[in-house]
């Protein structure tokens, strides 16, 4: 008797655990802005991000939602990309890349009272993403404008046995016909002919599913998200004790196959830091602070290594407030680099405006002294931080050092081994 109630002790205890670690790592979305319910967070790293991407991040302040409330949506558009937006009636469109990413329709919150619309035109500064959701209806970047790196917490990874796509784009679909748009839904000759018959649709008997479990941990996901559907349905349809337990065993399977895929990955990247870059980009704040410590102070050094080779050109007017905010910083710049940093009033150096092909202030242009090469750095107002960033990979880039398919790769302090004799390695059992 003791020995059954210690088991059923411990049977508690490892449930309640396996709940706890699962709730650190498992989330679930309450809104119909994204395709999908469930998803699975891991460590966020900007470098291995890519558009499409989830992330979890802390909302930015704006008029609608304390900036404490943490939610998810996807990055569209990465710093460094072009975003602008472009007003047709009743709808702002944005591009990133002159691609068309998202469409912003509603300009009123719940209550009527109008939400003002992100409007821009220009490279995503460093540093920033622009993110939306799967829906047109979601409150996103499209409402309160840029995403900064700090304010991402976590990278969301979706749960794909819980997709509500088909769900998602029917909801897209009736929000904008119907009666959502207060307009008089259209009735086909088809449907008037048949009117009797579409008031009393016949109702589907449903086949109860077999679920083979001696092969659902090991069956293709594919086929396990047809049966998983299956068993749902079912058991939401037909709503008995029996179905709904089949359902959350299979619930279940699916989670621990999740969990167990994670735990591989997460032991494989401990393994192999070299592939995961591990071994140079710290995944801790306190790592990541001592990173960009060092990552400053290569690109400053480069940068001044260079100095009497190339110099900078710096468009502005006198009328713009943009360029009153920019000449400070630049002036910075100059005294701590060491640069020459020729200023160029636009009003007064027409030839050079057109040489360079200048189209907004203020403006940055990089050239070289022996040669006539030059390139853009900037336009538009840019940090001392994004300036010097920006000038290290262009740098590089028209000295040859780098091409356009690692122009933005992070700088990479290097990590030195001091006992070469010995050799740390890991295995794991296949």
């Amino acid at each position: 008797m003791n020995r059954r109630k210690y088991v059923a002790i411990a049977l508690v205890i490892s449930s309640l655990t396996a709940i706890y670690y699962l709730s650190q790592i498992i989330g679930y979305n309450v809104t119909n802005s994204l395709n999908f319910r469930f998803y699975y967070h891991t460590v966020w790293n900007p470098k291995d991000s890519k558009k499409g991407d989830y992330v979890l991040f802390d909302l930015p302040k704006n008029e609608l939602y304390a900036d404490s409330l943490q939610v998810v949506k996807k990055i569209s558009c990465f710093s460094g990309d072009y975003l602008e937006t472009k007003e047709f009636q009743d709808t702002v469109n944005y591009y990133c890349n002159s691609a068309l990413i998202s469409t912003a329709e509603i300009f009123t919150d719940t209550y009527g009272s109008p939400i003002q619309h992100f409007e821009y035109d220009g490279f995503i500064p460093d540093g920033y993403v622009f993110v939306t959701g799967d829906s047109t209806n979601s409150f996103d970047s499209r409402y309160w404008g840029f995403l900064s790196y700090e304010r991402i917490k976590r990278s969301v990874h979706p749960i794909k046995f819980f997709s509500n796509a088909a769900y998602a784009a029917e909801y897209v679909e009736e929000i904008n016909t119907g009666f959502y748009k207060y307009n008089t839904p259209t009735i086909t000759s088809e449907e008037e002919e048949h009117e009797e018959d579409l008031s009393s649709p016949t109702v589907t008997v449903l086949e109860k599913p077999v679920i083979p479990w001696d092969q659902v941990s090991v069956m293709p996901p594919k086929e396990f998200a047809k049966l998983y559907e299956q068993v749902q349905d079912y058991a939401m349809t037909y709503r008995t004790l029996e179905n709904y337990d089949s359902y959350a065993k299979l619930r279940q399977v699916m989670i621990s196959r999740s969990v167990e895929f994670m735990n591989i990955g997460t032991l494989w990247g401990q393994l192999n830091p070299s592939a995961t870059d591990e071994d140079w980009f710290p995944v801790s704040g306190f790592g990541q602070s001592e990173y960009k410590a060092q990552a400053a102070a290569i690109r400053t050094q480069y940068i001044q290594e260079n100095k009497d080779d190339f110099a900078l050109l710096y468009f502005y007017r006198l009328d713009c407030g943009f360029c009153l905010r920019q000449k400070p910083i630049m002036d910075y710049f100059e005294d701590v680099s060491g640069w020459d940093v020729k200023a160029v009033d636009t009003s007064q150096f027409p030839e050079a405006v057109s040489r360079f092909n200048i189209k907004s202030v203020p403006s940055i242009i990089l050239v070289e002294r022996v040669s006539e090469r030059w390139m853009p750095i900037a336009s538009g107002l840019m940090t001392y931080e994004e300036i010097e960033e920006r000038l290290y990979r262009t740098l590089k880039y028209l000295k040859g050092e780098t091409d356009e398919k690692d122009f933005s790769n992070p700088v990479r302090p290097d990590n030195y081994v001091f006992n070469t004799d010995t050799s740390i390695t890991g295995s794991m059992d296949r």
